[in-house]
């Protein structure tokens, strides 16, 4: 848990700040594109603020916690956001293998054909490549940094998986003990779905 704290620094929250700006931006362009482009007779036009607050975040914690661009909210199309909105979807209809499988874990095995589960097993696909993809890469970004006798201090990338990676390495040389690249991966998720 000690290696988690660092990416969650106040200096490096401040730092954050200028993605969640920037991001903020671009909510407001894309909203304004879409109230122009579509508007009724009236000057109205519906729009489903949950989809893009929700590629928004997407994008900001992408940038935040992986330095990766997602591009959800400017790409409607990208595989991990539509999978992330399929989940967080509303359907209006009656989940009932849902219901089934939470009063009836038994069943979980078995009922794995409804659309939720198919959503959720897809985001949890594409996660874990790009979650492995990404440490790869940010392990390598550290390697040619150490090769090039600069500091590894968090200074390159301050994102948190980088940072959590480098507080991870840090432990290793004061304890022992470090985030296996599968520890690391399982903490993805949890910023994504944060």
């Amino acid at each position: 848990m000690n290696s988690q704290n660092p990416p969650f620094g106040i200096s490096n929250i401040r730092e954050m700040t200028s993605t969640f700006v920037a991001k903020s931006g671009e909510l407001r362009d894309a909203l304004m594109a879409r109230l122009t482009s579509e508007a009724d007779a009236n000057n109205r036009v519906r729009v489903d603020m949950l989809s893009y607050l929700s590629r928004t975040t997407l994008d900001i914690i992408g940038l935040t916690g992986f330095n990766y661009s997602f591009n959800a909210l400017s790409n409607e199309e990208d595989g991990l956001a539509k999978s992330f909105q399929a989940i967080f979807q509303t359907t209006g209809g009656f989940p009932v293998a849902q219901i089934f499988k939470a009063q009836f874990p038994i069943l979980r095995p078995i009922l794995r054909f409804d659309y939720m589960t198919k959503s959720t097993e897809d985001v949890e696909k594409r996660m874990k490549e790009i979650g492995y993809r990404l440490i790869a890469e940010k392990k390598e970004e550290m390697r040619q940094q150490s090769s090039e006798g600069s500091p590894l201090d968090g200074t390159k990338s301050n994102d948190l998986l980088s940072l959590m990676i480098l507080s991870s390495l840090n432990e290793k040389e004061d304890s022992g003990k470090t985030l296996s690249d599968e520890e690391v991966l399982h903490q993805i998720p949890t910023f994504l779905l944060a």
